[in-house]
């Protein structure tokens, strides 16, 4: 088994996370509290999207730099620009990457199964949804340089050549 991150509350752990280079995932360790529905009444009818928030994805146009982390707090992340070795890419949501990913690549880090992973040419040296991940020390010549798209398919990581 090999540590990718952790998550604490303690602030010592957390600042000898980052020193080591680990991931820091989500603040909350108690699950959250299903909220209770509200009733509906006559005068009032049901908008799904009158209450969600749409954030917009967080834009990152530069490289990113072996050893640097980008993060992108609830919302999802893109990628112009490539991603060197040992630079991790962090999102709630899910990532779009349009060049070369040789860092660590860590989506749906709230949680979010549904999130997705997209990469132009793939080079990655770990890729992570909602906790599962893959580590390459070699990436499969089927995948090498080819654009990808990653997945969660039954718990486990998909990998699609697009």
């Amino acid at each position: 088994m090999v540590a990718v991150g952790i998550r604490s509350r303690k602030q010592e752990l957390i600042d000898f996370a980052k020193f080591s280079g680990l991931a820091v995932f989500g603040k909350s360790l108690t699950p959250s509290k299903p909220k209770t529905p509200k009733k509906i009444t006559n005068d009032e009818s049901p908008n799904p999207h009158q209450d969600k928030v749409y954030q917009a994805p967080k834009i990152v146009a530069n490289k990113v730099y072996s050893s640097a982390q980008v993060v992108a707090m609830d919302s999802d992340l893109v990628l112009l620009g490539v991603v060197k070795s040992d630079a991790e890419v962090m999102s709630y949501g899910s990532i779009s990457a349009y060049k070369e990913v040789q860092g660590k690549v860590f989506a749906g880090i709230s949680g979010n199964e549904k999130s997705t992973i997209f990469i132009h040419s793939f080079n990655a040296q770990l890729v992570s949804i909602a906790g599962v991940y893959k580590r390459f020390d070699v990436v499969p010549t089927k995948l090498y340089a080819r654009s990808v798209m990653i997945d969660l398919n039954k718990g486990k990581l998909r990998f699609q050549i697009v």
